[in-house]
């Protein structure tokens, strides 16, 4: 090739010396070009030849190997050939080395060949006669086979194994446990085949083996406990990897936006740890926390602001104080004022579509709060004698709000509970009283109610935090004391008041229990009762469940109509 190059500089020189016409230099070269091009087709074809032999070969010698029993990945690998002869590139880049090697190969497949056939003429008559003299069936064994296919099966494993763990460990910056002799043979094997430097941002180094065998430089067996220790430790190794890089992207990550937030200059910005070892993540911790301060002094202002937005609407959703606070702190955590304001319209969008529930269920609640007040203050003003000496109508008002309040009252119950169980059912989450659900404390109050020694059933105007569940019943049957007056003097006062044109106001102390009138002759069955408005009564408080003296349960006595005697609720009946 050099004569060649020589020749084209030197004719290219003196043709550029005398200035010859480009047109004329075709001419001048044509049998030159004629004669290259005959050339190369030449080669071509000794191209296409030297593909169909090495193909040859390689069929003759997948034959031979078929028949020794061995693979021909093994028998191409084997030390008489080159180290460059790759079964897959014997195709794709054919030489008359590779094809030479293959011919030296073939020899001596086929010579072996011809060796074990001789063996086995000598050898076969042998066994089969002392196989029929023994009566043993006649078996030809393939341990040798299967043993190297395994052998070729683990080693590749190994390898594989081997290169992972030490990808971990530079990246993990991991410590060699010199207690454990597998890592310590492991150690020394790296020692002797360093990779190059990684990082976490850098590609991840392959796994395929191409130049280092670390089987072939180590004193480990191939043995199945072997790999599966390896294997136990690539997948302890690749758990703690997966850890620390789920924590080192987001932190990074975190880093960056907050950074770019704050407009911090580059060259004030501190280094970034490249590997994933503890220290690292320690380093990577520290420069965080170092800047969560900043954060919070960034964010608070509009935090701030955005909370006082979203005050009247959690208001009017019944969103608790310990939801507010989590809210808020979530958005701490986040990292630009955009991925907040993201949140907040998100939340501020679905509290708008709850308000409308929201603030009609807190109008049941507020209206059921100012009947149970109004109550507790009606039956203050009761327990107060001069009230009987006020005008018969402002009495007689008296009794018959008395008598329609408590119905009221069991509607609005049974109203509220709906509605929170509607609200419940679409905000997802129950409606907080303190730190237990409403609900549950409203069904406890008013399944409580009946142990309340109060007029109505109840002694303040907002839901007990007690769990009470059952009543005594002691406290059932202590009721107000009786008047000193028999029932019989106040049946005839009863009657002498209806005689008369006006009412009289009698004193407090003619009030007596409900548990007096079981003396009294009963109706007939057909007959309706009309109610007799009493100024002068004063029932004993209210039990849903009232017991007589012998432990069973009575009527029940709770002043109301008959219209209304199926509004009583207890939990049971909720």
């Amino acid at each position: 090739m050099d004569i060649v190059y020589s020749h084209i500089s030197t004719l290219y020189t003196l043709w550029k010396s005398l200035e010859v016409d480009p047109c004329t230099l075709n001419q001048k070269l044509i049998n030159v070009i004629q004669e290259l091009e005959k050339l190369i087709q030449l080669e071509k074809n000794e191209k296409i030849l030297l593909v169909a032999n090495i193909e040859d070969l390689i069929a003759s010698i997948e034959c031979a190997s078929n028949q020794l029993g061995v693979s021909i990945e093994d028998m191409l690998q084997s030390t008489c050939l080159r180290d460059d002869l790759v079964y897959n590139d014997l195709q794709l880049l054919p030489t008359f080395p590779k094809y030479h090697s293959l011919v030296e190969l073939n020899k001596k497949l086929y010579q072996e060949i011809k060796s074990r056939e001789l063996h086995i003429h000598e050898c076969l008559p042998q066994i089969e006669s002392i196989s029929k003299e023994l009566d043993l069936p006649l078996k030809i064994s393939c341990d040798l086979r299967d043993l190297r296919e395994l052998k070729a099966q683990q080693s590749k494993e190994f390898e594989i194994l081997v290169r992972n763990i030490q990808y971990y460990w530079q990246l993990l910056d991991y410590s060699v446990n010199t207690s454990d002799e597998l890592e310590v043979t492991l150690h020394q094997l790296f020692e002797q085949f360093p990779l190059e430097p990684i990082s976490i941002t850098s590609a991840q180094v392959t796994f395929h083996i191409k130049d280092v065998y670390y089987y072939q430089h180590t004193n480990l067996p191939l043995s199945k406990n072997i790999i599966s220790k390896l294997n136990e430790k690539k997948l302890e190794l690749e758990t703690m990897y997966k850890k620390h890089y789920v924590i080192y992207t987001r932190s990074v990550n975190k880093l960056k936006a907050v950074w770019d937030e704050l407009q911090v200059p580059l060259l004030e910005r501190p280094s970034i740890p490249q590997t994933l070892g503890i220290n690292d993540m320690i380093k990577l911790r520290n420069i965080i926390n170092n800047l969560e301060p900043f954060i919070k002094k960034a964010f608070e202002k509009y935090i701030l602001e955005l909370k006082e937005q979203l005050e009247p609407l959690w208001d009017a959703c019944l969103v608790s104080n310990l939801e507010r606070e989590e809210f808020i702190a979530s958005l701490y955590e986040k990292n630009t004022k955009h991925e907040i304001k993201v949140i907040v319209d998100r939340q501020i969008e679905y509290l708008q579509s709850m308000a409308g529930k929201g603030k009609a269920l807190m109008a049941l609640m507020q209206e059921r709060k100012d009947l149970i007040q109004k109550m507790i203050d009606f039956e203050k003003k009761a327990s107060d004698p001069k009230r009987l000496f006020q005008a018969s109508f402002q009495l007689l008002e008296e009794e018959k709000w008395r008598n329609s309040c408590l119905p009221r009252l069991l509607q609005l119950d049974r109203s509220l509970i709906k509605a929170i169980q509607e609200f419940e059912k679409l905000a997802g989450k129950p409606v907080m009283f303190g730190e237990k659900r409403y609900l549950d404390t409203l069904l406890e109050e008013i399944a409580d109610r009946e142990a309340n020694q109060t007029f109505f059933g109840f002694l303040n105007t907002e839901p007990s935090k007690s769990t009470t569940t059952t009543t005594s019943i002691k406290r059932a049957k202590n009721s107000r004391p009786a008047s000193v007056n028999s029932l019989g003097s106040m049946m005839k006062k009863q009657k002498e008041q209806q005689s008369k044109p006006r009412i009289m106001c009698p004193t407090s102390s003619q009030s007596m229990p409900l548990d007096k009138k079981g003396k009294k002759q009963q109706a007939p069955k057909d007959s309706k009762p009309t109610p007799v408005y009493n100024p002068s009564y004063i029932p004993p408080p209210l039990s849903p469940k009232p017991y007589n003296k012998n432990g069973r349960l009575t009527a029940s006595m709770i002043p109301i109509s008959t219209i209304h005697k199926n509004l009583l609720t207890t939990t049971k009946s909720i």
